[in-house]
């Protein structure tokens, strides 16, 4: 007489969650219902899922994939087994991971877990990692963003508003930056601005400089200047001088400071030194150089004119480049990298090139700027 085969009873999940800091007991009631989003503070984060009228040998296994859909880890096989004649009514499986360098390298965004019984997928749980550059060790990071159109004595501009609007727009949105925005500044509205970053901000600050607006090259005084609104092309009392810019921010206190400037003849204010070649970099990089003080610059050209046009959205060819690329970072990204990528696309659109080097005399000793994704 052939044996009746035994009939492995229906697997039910009642339920995945994502939580963090939850230690699990041996109490299978135990309730689960913390998720949502997650800092880099977090020690770890940790997938459940519950089940019910189980039986058998089974497994569960756990893969974790990053923002951009790369596997990041795969744990073993985690084994339940009961008796065919016992039944888990109801069971709690889970798996943990540390919130450790590598995943906060990896980028903030939306994770994807997908659990699998058997070998077969039956869940996906998802989750966001919202990077705190601060309290990850990188301090504050402010922005003074000016955009000049609207000129007294010299020729209107098309796209520096424009282009300075949508900058800091990124600074603040993507990168968590505080902002100070300056449109159709005049010369006093500049060095406001520098004195009060003068007096507020402390080495556990960041500063980035954006300028965008007429600049002008004084060849007999090997000088450049910003050009702000209420200048005048034959007299110089309401220019803005490069070595005023090197000179207030020597003795601004933040550790980092970047100038990015799109204006005519920026490539003044930079040293002629070669930009550092890029490799692959791990958090203890990025860790390193930011203890280091750095001012540096990234002008659209050199000490040639530049077009004020070209891009999309009616930007510049250069502020352009500079929004995209912002965009496309999802982690962490250093000034040299944002210049690398920058050069490449301007280049391709336009014959201006873009340079970038430490800032002269402004006391930059081999740090460099950070760009820390949100």
């Amino acid at each position: 007489m052939k044996q009746k085969e035994k009939a492995i009873p229906s697997f039910k999940i009642i339920s995945t969650s994502i939580s963090k800091g939850v230690e699990i007991t041996e109490d299978d009631s135990h309730p689960v219902e913390v998720s949502g989003k997650f800092t880099s503070d977090d020690a770890e984060i940790i997938s459940h899922i519950r089940y019910a009228n189980l039986s058998g040998s089974h497994h569960f296994k756990w893969e974790w994939y990053t923002p951009d859909g790369k596997l990041y880890y795969t744990t073993n096989e985690h084994p339940v087994k009961t008796s065919l004649k016992t039944y888990v009514k109801q069971g709690t499986s889970w798996h943990k991971l540390p919130v450790g360098d590598t995943l906060k390298q990896n980028g903030s965004g939306k994770w994807k877990i997908n659990i699998f019984f058997d070998d077969a997928l039956v869940a996906s749980d998802f989750f966001q990692i919202k990077m705190n550059s601060e309290k990850s060790g990188f301090g504050r990071f402010h922005a003074l963003v000016i955009g000049n159109n609207q000129y007294s004595f010299l020729p209107e501009l098309k796209s520096a508003e424009n282009d300075a609007r949508k900058v800091a727009s990124a600074l603040e949105e993507l990168y968590g930056f505080k902002v100070t925005l300056l449109l159709n500044a005049k010369r006093e509205d500049i060095i406001l601005a520098f004195n009060k970053l003068r007096n507020s901000l402390t080495e556990e600050d960041n500063l980035l400089i954006f300028y965008a607006g007429h600049g002008l090259l004084d060849e007999k005084a090997d000088e450049g200047y910003w050009l702000p609104v209420d200048a005048k092309n034959d007299n110089e009392i309401n220019w803005v001088p490069n070595s005023y810019i090197a000179t207030i921010l020597k003795a601004i206190a933040a550790k980092h400071v970047l100038v990015v400037s799109d204006s005519c003849y920026a490539g003044k204010l930079s040293r002629s030194v070669e930009s550092p070649p890029i490799s692959l970099k791990n958090l203890n990089y990025y860790k390193t150089i930011a203890h280091k003080k750095s001012r540096c610059v990234i002008s659209s050209g050199g000490l040639e004119p530049v077009i004020d046009s070209g891009g999309k959205d009616g930007h510049s060819v250069f502020a352009s480049s500079l929004i995209d690329t912002l965009a496309d970072n999802k982690g962490i990204m250093e000034a040299n990298m944002l210049f690398t990528k920058v050069r490449h696309i301007v280049m391709l659109n336009s014959y201006q090139t873009p340079e970038c080097s430490d800032l002269r005399n402004a006391g930059h000793v081999g740090g460099d700027f950070l760009f820390i994704r949100k």
